[in-house]
């Protein structure tokens, strides 16, 4: 067994313990959810606040990978992902979230 066959085997086991169902682009997946966070940024016409997050999920899941932009549904509200990393061959992408 390699060692991304091992890294794949131990997160999906924390994904069956600790995961949180989500949609992406309208397919179901369970990811870990990082700590949310805000982000002050000036645009025009004041200040803009956003919450992020990142979620991590296991690339054999993945009938297609996330784009920026695509709809990200969690806990009944709907966010839109900001960026994806994607390091293959590592098994987990990496999907950070905007609301």
């Amino acid at each position: 067994m390699s060692l991304y066959d091992e890294m794949a085997a131990d997160f999906a086991q924390l994904l069956a313990e600790f995961g949180k169902p989500v949609k992406i682009a309208g397919e179901d997946h369970t990811v870990l959810i990082s700590e949310p966070s805000t982000d002050l940024g000036l645009e025009i016409g004041g200040l803009d606040f956003k919450t992020r997050f990142t979620a991590k999920l296991l690339r054999s899941t993945l009938t297609r990978m996330p784009q920026t932009g695509d709809e990200f549904l969690y806990n009944n509200t709907r966010h839109h992902v900001r960026t994806v990393v994607d390091r293959p061959p590592h098994p987990i992408v990496i999907v950070e979230v905007v609301l």
